[in-house]
């Protein structure tokens, strides 16, 4: 969503996927700017063995609901992500396939560590998420919830399934998805960096020019902690660990 900045080396990274040819959805959250014409731009300029589509939205949707449409509007069983300002490295696609082909398709999330990029694409470093594996499942869970960057996330769709949509109020999906994952099948991290992060976007703190624009979006952010919180007690009771999770959350 209005990513004319970076959108563009971002499609571009994924069409540059190497291994099997892949479903590429190239898909806009109805954006102000002219992020939709340089996605169609560089569809159109794509010749090479992977389906490239472009689609929008009719209005802005926010992330949850973006996940929401593109599972119903794509086919295949492992979905990764591809935000509209980072950067997959060429092997991304090829070493999360082969990580879940480790597992026999049981795990149903794979994540990497990242490269952290700041706006002008100068490198500070590498951010390491949580080992998700040795995590303990949901009993871990429960003790500490993990770190982890929804930008180098894959998931399963038979996840997406189980547990059914995302509340629409929920402002990013990573916590969400791990979660989902912990009480399946499964996560699993490759231990190397395969994209390049961009700080800031839209997870980061806007400028405000008054308390009153502060207020409100203190307000939003706040909403959007409630809306992940319900969603993860719903999830839970599908799960099963309803109690647990319910303890694990009570101090919030």
């Amino acid at each position: 969503y209005n990513q004319e900045r970076y959108v563009a080396d971002a499609a571009r990274s994924c069409c540059a996927q190497e291994g099997e040819a892949l479903q590429i959805v190239l898909s806009d959250d109805a954006s102000h700017d002219r992020t939709h014409a340089i996605l169609e731009s560089v569809a159109a300029a794509y010749d090479g063995p992977h389906r490239v589509v472009v689609r929008r939205n009719e209005r802005n949707l926010g992330i949850a609901a973006h996940y929401n449409r593109l599972i119903d509007e794509t086919f295949g069983e492992l979905l990764i992500t591809a935000a509209g300002d980072d950067v997959s490295s060429p092997d991304r696609a090829a070493r999360l396939l082969a990580a879940w082909d480790a597992t026999d398709g049981r795990a149903d999330l794979l994540t990497s560590h990242v490269f952290d990029v700041d706006s002008d694409g100068v490198e500070h470093g590498v951010l390491r998420v949580d080992d998700l594996a040795a995590l303990g499942g949901i009993e871990g869970w429960c003790r500490r919830r993990p770190f982890v960057i929804g930008a180098g996330h894959a998931f399963t769709r038979r996840l997406m399934r189980r547990f059914g949509a995302m509340d629409s109020a929920i402002p990013y999906e990573d916590q969400i998805m791990v979660f989902r994952a912990l009480t399946s099948g499964g996560a699993v991290t490759i231990d190397t960096p395969l994209v390049r992060y961009r700080r800031g976007g839209e997870s980061a703190k806007p400028a405000f020019d008054s308390a009153a624009q502060e207020h409100a979006w203190r307000l939003r952010r706040l909403g959007g902690e409630i809306a992940e919180r319900e969603q993860l007690l719903r999830d839970a009771a599908v799960a099963g660990c309803l109690a647990e999770v319910s303890a694990a959350l009570e101090p919030l």
